[in-house]
């Protein structure tokens, strides 16, 4: 872009919330689904985050494609660190997002969705949790909400007297450290149960409370010290709703008061987490305790909330429960041996069940060292305690056979209720943006759309020409008449990176006209909060040994080896010229006038009606054309007075086409193009509805390359290597029963895991995992 062109930038450009965008039109019953897998979890602020991505349509991807762009974000806080666009290629992406070398160390959010899905809520994008450490940057407080020594919630948010309750439990991690005893008292110091607390903080009480007593936890620290905590007060007014999704059932826990005071008419309305209303059926609540069955088995994996409504209508109580994934594949892997030297060839098995068993499936394969990936035992992580949002990306690195795991899921949903309670919230007032096609999917490629209208009127000005050209290299002309509602759209074809594009329509007598342009970025952020950054002394030692390899890395200038691959440009569509003249090749004339009346073919400066126009020549069919479309440095201008007042000292080449273009409806008789040697169009006076804007197109997909050692000389040379990531595949093709891959060990003596992610055609998740060391 030319240099004094920055003074124009989205000066007045401004973004909203589009009513239509898009390429074609699909039906409300059409759903993509984006999974990502990255090479792990734990990074270095500097390091690169490798990824591949799987989209598909209604859980399939086989030889189905809706969007043709994938949109990633790295955010905290509800906003954007890092944004990019990548192409979508046969339902997968592979690429990568580079981590600002200046960024503090927390737990960010990574996100990815295509346009088309922003029609739903945000919840409903594929959303990571990712932790990067800055070591040369302090840690920054978190600004969460005040930690407590304790929580205590029970289910439904209240206990009721006679009835089974379940209490969700969590420690602040300062305390638990010092609790020795955990019990579960009267208020007569009678011990009820013993409370069995996990790593993360996590307890879940299961009992039946008497209605002449209140109830308390016990905690007995390693010094003697006592510390108790009441329970909520035991109500008489109230019910309980408990769901078994197992065992397809749901069972209702009333009391008589809540009966006799209440009419037995109820609804009972299951909602999934992007607010889709899954059933609603009528039930009538007449006895203690009751159970009612429900279909769970035809329920998509995710989080659900079995919601109790009134006759009117009103939320008397709720449930929030997880599905997993139940046809989840585990990919054996094995290798000749568990012990490697240094530099050495690492034969790796991935052995499958059945032949074909993963053909068109999208796995990625990562060796990274042991530490850098999630992994979990007996313990929920934290963050998911923090944010149940993020269980089902998780959930094949879960134990969920185990009863502690299962159990940890549900105290932490209880422990979420109120977050839970505001989704409901929403749902009621149909504010979860739940299946309204205004986002349509980008079927050819990125896409700039917004909405042209009068400045002062704010009318929207339908049926106007609107003209946009990509600036400088890479050079694009696109015309598109607006709307009814005054919308517009662009299809930017094969553009990598960055470009500055120029969007401006005729001067329209009596009207002052402005561009509002949609944000290509979505702007509504899932309802997640700032996770606390938590380091403990084993992820310390990492740590310190991933900024020593990054140092000797940087320091021996052995960064990853990167090789991109950019798409063909669009060839420029005006090419098939007439004439060219370089003013240069001639004696300089003073004026403009003279220049395209003497020196330029085909071209003269005609006065038609009192006012000046430029007449092309078409010397084929011998037509004249007295209203062709002028470009200069590939602006339409089309006030042909400032055409002629250009110093000819500006221009470098006049390019003329005499034949017509069809450009849709659009009709371009004649072309006379006009190359200046300025960084502002020369000086001329722009269109008032003309604006700029750096528009972010497709970042060109990227791969690593890793070295391949001789196996005679291993030994390490003056380049020593030492890495972080030791391997990556983001497509790995399983064919056959086995398929061996071979990669090698570096120079550092440590633990690495070797990790299979990703997904079946059909929509089954992939995992695998196995350990090595190099000694």
């Amino acid at each position: 872009m030319k240099q004094k062109l920055n003074i124009y930038l989205i000066l007045i450009t401004i973004f909203i919330t589009p009513t239509i965008m898009g390429q074609d039109v699909v039906g409300t019953n059409v759903q993509e689904e984006v999974t990502l897998f990255t090479d792990r979890d734990l990074y270095l602020s500097g390091e690169n985050i490798w990824f591949n991505a799987f989209i598909s349509v209604n859980n399939v991807s086989e030889n189905r494609q809706l969007s043709n762009v994938l949109y990633i974000e790295l955010f905290q806080n509800n906003r954007a660190i890092v944004k990019k666009k990548f192409q979508i290629v046969d339902g997968k992406v592979e690429g990568m997002l580079a981590i600002p070398e200046e960024i503090h160390s927390a737990n960010y959010y990574l996100r990815a969705y295509t346009q088309y899905q922003r029609n739903f809520p945000p919840e409903t994008f594929f959303t990571s949790l990712l932790t990067i450490i800055n070591p040369e940057i302090p840690v920054r407080k978190s600004k969460t909400r005040p930690v407590k020594l304790v929580e205590i919630i029970p289910e439904c948010g209240q206990i009721l007297s006679g009835l089974p309750a379940k209490i969700a439990v969590k420690l602040n991690a300062n305390l638990l450290e010092i609790v020795e005893k955990s019990l579960l008292t009267d208020q007569h110091q009678n011990t009820i149960d013993s409370v069995q607390f996990v790593e993360n903080g996590l307890a879940l009480i299961e009992f039946t409370p008497n209605d002449s007593l209140a109830y308390f936890l016990t905690f007995i620290t390693n010094t003697g010290d006592t510390l108790t905590e009441p329970l909520s007060k035991n109500s008489s007014l109230g019910i309980i709703i408990s769901e078994n999704w197992k065992n397809n059932k749901v069972n209702f826990y009333s009391n008589q008061t809540y009966r006799l005071s209440n009419s037995p008419a109820h609804w009972l309305v299951l909602y999934s987490i992007d607010g889709v209303k899954e059933f609603e059926m009528a039930i009538e609540i007449k006895k203690a305790e009751q159970t009612i069955a429900f279909d769970a088995g035809k329920l998509e994996p995710g989080l659900y909330s079995l919601v109790l409504k009134n006759e009117e209508g009103k939320v008397i109580t709720f449930t929030t429960f997880y599905k997993p994934s139940e046809k989840s594949e585990t990919v054996k892997l094995s290798t000749s041996k568990n012990v490697f030297n240094q530099r050495e060839a690492v034969q790796l098995t991935l052995h499958s069940q059945f032949k074909n068993e993963y053909e068109n499936s999208c796995i990625s394969l990562a060796v990274v060292k042991k530490g850098t990936a999630f992994s979990s035992n007996h313990s929920l992580p934290v963050f998911i305690v923090e944010n149940p949002l993020l269980l089902p990306i998780f959930d094949n690195r879960l134990n969920l056979t185990d009863t502690s795991i299962n159990r940890q899921i549900t105290a932490a949903l209880i422990l979420n209720r109120y977050f839970f309670n505001s989704q409901i919230i929403g749902y009621q007032s149909g504010n979860n943006n739940t299946k309204k096609s205004d986002w349509l999917p980008e079927t050819r490629d990125v896409s700039l759309s917004g909405i042209i209208r009068n400045t002062r009127t704010g009318q929207v000005l339908p049926n106007i020409w609107v003209y946009a050209s990509v600036l400088g290299t890479d050079a694009q002309f696109h015309a598109y008449k607006s709307r009814e509602d005054g919308s517009f759209i662009f299809s930017l074809n094969q553009l990598n990176n960055s470009h500055n594009l120029s969007l401006t329509i005729d001067s329209i007598p009596g009207i002052e006209a402005e561009f509002l342009i949609y944000n290509d970025f979505s702007d509504n952020w899932p309802a997640t909060q700032d996770i606390p950054l938590q380091i403990d002394s084993s992820q310390q030692l990492v740590l310190e040994s991933m900024f020593v390899n990054y140092q000797v890395a940087q320091m021996f200038k052995k960064k990853e080896q990167l090789s991109e691959q950019s798409a063909d440009t669009l060839p420029f569509p005006f090419t098939d010229l007439q004439a060219s003249i370089s003013l240069k090749d001639f004696v300089a004339l003073p004026t403009m006038p003279e220049v395209l009346n003497e020196l330029v073919p085909y071209v003269n400066v005609r006065k038609r009606k009192g006012e000046h126009v430029l007449a092309v020549v078409d010397q084929t069919r011998k037509n004249v054309y007295d209203h062709p479309l002028i470009l200069v440095d590939n602006l339409p201008v089309f006030n042909v007075d400032e055409i002629l007042a250009i110093n000819p000292a500006k221009i470098e080449r006049i390019d003329v086409i005499g034949k017509v273009y069809s450009f849709g409806d659009l009709l371009i008789e004649g072309i006379v193009m006009f190359h200046t040697k300025t960084d502002n169009f020369a000086g001329i006076q722009l269109p008032s509805a003309s604006i700029f804007v750096e528009y972010q197109t497709i970042t060109p997909s990227a791969a690593v390359q890793f070295p391949v050692y001789n196996p005679q000389n291993r030994t390490p040379g003056h380049s020593p290597d030492f890495k972080n990531l030791l391997y990556w595949n983001p497509n790995v093709q399983i064919s056959g029963n086995d398929t061996t891959i071979t990669f090698y060990t570096a120079d550092e003596v440590t633990k690495y895991e070797i990790i299979v992610s990703g997904k079946t055609a059909d929509g089954r998740p992939v995992f695998g995992r196995h350990e090595i060391r190099v000694k």
